[in-house]
């Protein structure tokens, strides 16, 4: 049985997930798609591959490929969280990841000059702005924005 998505209901891609991680197509779009689930601290992403195609306009085959990919590249990890996710499968975001493709964004770099795969080690997550906002507003992804 197909659930129906409200007209509201909306994923971000962010510069950080093409420059900084490298995704595209598919991936991107399911990479998104969790994104917007784990923003805050203990975010976990455990809808459907039939929920998540249906959003994404994609087929199931294509959202278990995208995650496993997602997964390889160590941009989200399997959880194992049976209380909030009993018959399924469940996903949080490898927050390393993500700040280090904010670092790398922000200071000019991009998957094109370093290894998709390749992790930094930037603490500080910082946005770099979005083209669509003027006067110095700044969009952010949520992210732990502890420093070590």
């Amino acid at each position: 049985m197909m659930q129906s998505h409200s007209a509201g209901e909306f994923a971000t891609v962010y510069r950080f997930m093409t420059e900084g991680l490298g995704l595209r197509g598919s991936d991107l779009l399911v990479y998104a798609r969790v994104f917007s689930f784990c923003q805050e601290e203990g975010g976990t992403y455990f809808e459907s591959a039939e929920s998540c195609a249906a959003f994404l306009n994609m087929s199931e085959r294509q959202v278990r490929r995208s995650l496993g990919n997602l997964v390889s590249r160590d941009l989200i990890a399997e959880t194992a969280d049976a209380e909030t996710c009993p018959r399924g499968r469940a996903f949080v975001l490898r927050r390393e990841a993500v700040s280090a493709a904010i670092t790398r964004v922000e200071g000019g770099e991009t998957t094109d000059k370093l290894s998709a795969g390749k992790s930094g080690s930037g603490h500080i997550v910082r946005g770099s702005g979005h083209p669509g906002h003027g006067r110095g507003q700044i969009v952010r992804p949520y992210i732990d924005r502890r420093e070590e």
